[in-house]
């Protein structure tokens, strides 16, 4: 069983403003999990190891920690866990081929898989690190795509029936510029107004020649009600300044309530390219755009309280109100990092909890628990206080 610490006042709590987030215990964990994912009822955690590739389910709420193995000998995989909370979906490779699996949380048997072996069809789809979310009541899932390049409509996520995960549906996304090479770099779903959206960012290679990369990808927004397969708002094209040294490039998309904001979070910033000066005021960690004109309104600059510790932001979580997010941030040379919460609009620090390194970070359904893991191995529930 898994020991179970329970600090009542961790030293290494940081708060700058209200406490959002309060620690309610840290659970050793016997192995490093490459990915993680709630329960609907936000008393349980599925995990998945990243030495031993055994999924397991984490009793959060018992004193012990109390797990059980679900599967073993998954290799690197996203999940994701049914609404009714009787079945895990995870996306993993087997020989190289992506790999379907369905498991039944009563008693771990696997209820159905399915191979996609179809490259040419689906251009990678699903992939082992692409999101997955389930709809109509659980009997159906997306997955998102993969792609390396096209210039003709792709599929951005591929439906498929949770009986026997045979298709039901694709959604195609046309190439935002005419002509040239499309690759998809992040998607993301979110239920908004009760509805299941897709939040894509898309780019397009152009032929122009610029350093460092040698070559300019254009970024693009777009959002999508999966139900209707309609667009949410037009398409946006992200404002092109954001170079610091090496390209810092968009990497994920987040809608907020009303769909009428957006937030996209920035890649890792690598260390400077020589002959390539480097220019803080470049520096994103996010930008906000209104997403009804295309206009970015704020931009979360690389200095001060909106550069937390001079780190860089791996994961991004929406809070209940709308208002505030979430992210795990680190700094790889100094082995600093933590938690830290911010005002969506304004990139406002809220609070800043600092314990070292984060890897893994999950926000539960109800938004009331935010689960992380340190680089240590030990994992870190905390509450989401109103």
């Amino acid at each position: 069983m898994l020991a179970s610490t329970n600090p009542a006042a961790a030293a290494d709590e940081k708060s700058e403003g209200a406490s959002i987030l309060v620690l309610e215990k840290t659970i050793p964990l016997k192995d490093f999990p490459w990915s993680m994912v709630w329960a609907p009822d936000a008393h349980q955690l599925a995990l998945k190891g990243f030495n031993d590739g055994i999924l397991r389910i984490l009793d959060v709420d018992r004193a012990d920690g109390a797990d059980r193995v679900i599967a073993a000998h998954i290799g690197t995989a996203s999940l994701a866990w049914s609404p009714d909370g009787q079945t895990i979906a995870v996306n993993q490779p087997a020989g190289g081929v992506p790999l379907l699996r369905l498991f039944s949380i009563a008693d771990s048997r696997e209820t159905a898989r399915r191979e996609i072996t179809d490259r040419q069809a689906y251009r990678a789809c699903p992939h082992q690190t692409s999101p997955m979310a389930f709809a109509e009541q659980g009997r159906s899932l997306w997955v998102a795509c993969t792609i390396a390049s096209a210039s003709e409509p792709f599929a951005a996520a591929l439906k498929l029936n949770v009986s026997d995960l045979s298709d039901s549906d694709r959604l195609l996304i046309t190439p935002p510029v005419a002509g040239r090479n499309a690759q998809t770099i992040r998607y993301s779903f979110a239920r908004i107004g009760g509805k299941l959206t897709l939040a894509a960012l898309v780019g397009s290679v152009t032929d122009v020649f610029e350093r460092p990369y040698f070559r300019k990808v254009r970024f693009f927004g777009r959002g999508i009600d999966l139900e209707t397969k309609k667009d949410l708002f037009p398409q946006f094209e992200l404002v092109d300044d954001n170079r610091s040294g090496f390209f810092r490039k968009p990497d994920e998309l987040m809608l907020f309530p009303g769909v009428n904001f957006a937030v996209v979070r920035m890649s890792a910033a690598v260390s400077q390219v020589p002959g390539v000066p480097h220019d803080e005021q470049f520096d994103r960690l996010f930008e906000g755009y209104d997403t009804r004109t295309g206009e970015r309104v704020v931009a979360y600059a690389g200095n001060g309280d909106h550069k937390p510790e001079s780190g860089v932001i791996g994961t991004i979580a929406q809070l209940p109100d709308g208002a505030l997010i979430v992210g795990r941030w680190s700094r790889a040379d100094t082995g600093q990092g933590g938690l830290i919460v911010l005002a969506a609009r304004t990139g406002t620090v809220v609070q800043r909890i600092s314990f070292g390194r984060a890897s893994q970070m999950a926000l539960s359904a109800d938004g009331r628990r935010v689960a992380t893991v340190t680089f240590n191995g030990e994992l870190r529930v905390y509450r989401v206080q109103q």
